[in-house]
């Protein structure tokens, strides 16, 4: 079967609402998807189809060049913006998985989110804690070597589509640098990732040049908590807030325009914080809308 017909099946059978939200792109985001895919295949990298439920996807697997990892790229049908994603891997913790970007994104339940995103997503692949993105992402040559490097293998299809950037835990770092090398981004989006002052700088000085969207979530009694509360109060803002429950955990959600945070508690028992730091990513990447 085609990936037109799976556009056309998921279409029909989705909720309505999730459906409009299709109607008004144009033709081009699956023009964009497409040619992004052949691109990936011309440059050696190894491309695999996937369904979740009704929902088509591809992943692509492979390097682009001056980066010495590999680099996990998603397509989902239609595309109307690229997210770049910096991960704070930590092995053997919350939730356990293989050495390698396939696995992660498994392990965190991203595929269905990453299907139904409408947003190309590149994963870089770092050593440790996050050393290969500290030496190989450094300051703005580097940044930029790296997406002429990333348009290149993308056959400059991903050039016309706003970047959004996000981070786990110390993946941050890389996008605090990216922030003040000042590239223009339409979205951040940190799960507990601001651990300094410079860093929540960063963050501060980015939303107040611009009129992109800051998105954070974090776990309460850890600094990325404490930072994006100050980050509120340093910003200013007036915040309507809620409660929701997100996969089965109790969120505070405040929100501005520009800012949303979701904050939750440590799960209980000795691990608490670590699991809750984990899987703060896992509830609320479908939540940052």
């Amino acid at each position: 079967m085609t990936r037109l017909f799976f556009m056309i099946l998921a279409f029909w059978t989705i909720p309505v609402g999730f459906a409009q939200s299709w109607l008004p792109w144009p033709v081009s985001c699956l023009n964009t998807s497409h040619e992004t895919e052949k691109s990936l295949k011309l440059a050696g990298f190894k491309c695999t189809s996937k369904n979740e439920g009704i929902c088509p996807y591809t992943d692509c697997l492979g390097f682009v060049p001056g980066y010495p990892k590999p680099v996990l790229i998603t397509i989902p049908v239609m595309a109307s913006s690229f997210r770049l994603h910096f991960h704070g891997h930590k092995l053997g913790v919350y939730p356990k998985y293989e050495k390698n970007l396939p696995s992660m994104v498994e392990a965190f339940g991203l595929n269905g989110s990453l299907c139904a995103s409408q947003q190309i997503t590149i994963f870089p692949e770092s050593d440790g804690k996050c050393d290969t993105y500290d030496k190989n992402l450094k300051d703005r040559e580097t940044f930029q070597s790296f997406l002429k490097s990333l348009h290149s293998v993308t056959g400059d299809n991903l050039k016309s589509l706003p970047m959004h950037v996000s981070a786990h835990s110390g993946g941050g770092r890389a996008v605090m640098r990216l922030l003040n090398a000042g590239f223009p981004v339409e979205q951040v989006t940190i799960f507990d990732g601001t651990y300094a002052p410079d860093q929540k700088k960063s963050l501060v000085d980015w939303y107040r040049k611009g009129e992109g969207k800051l998105i954070l979530a974090t776990v309460k009694g850890m600094s990325p908590d404490a930072y994006a509360e100050s980050i509120k109060k340093d910003l200013g803002l007036t915040m309507k807030s809620s409660q929701s429950t997100i996969k089965g955990t109790n969120f505070d959600i405040h929100e501005s325009p520009r800012l949303i945070h979701y904050s939750r508690p440590k799960a209980p028992g000795q691990d608490g914080g670590l699991k809750a730091h984990y899987d703060v990513l896992t509830e609320t990447w479908p939540a940052s809308r």
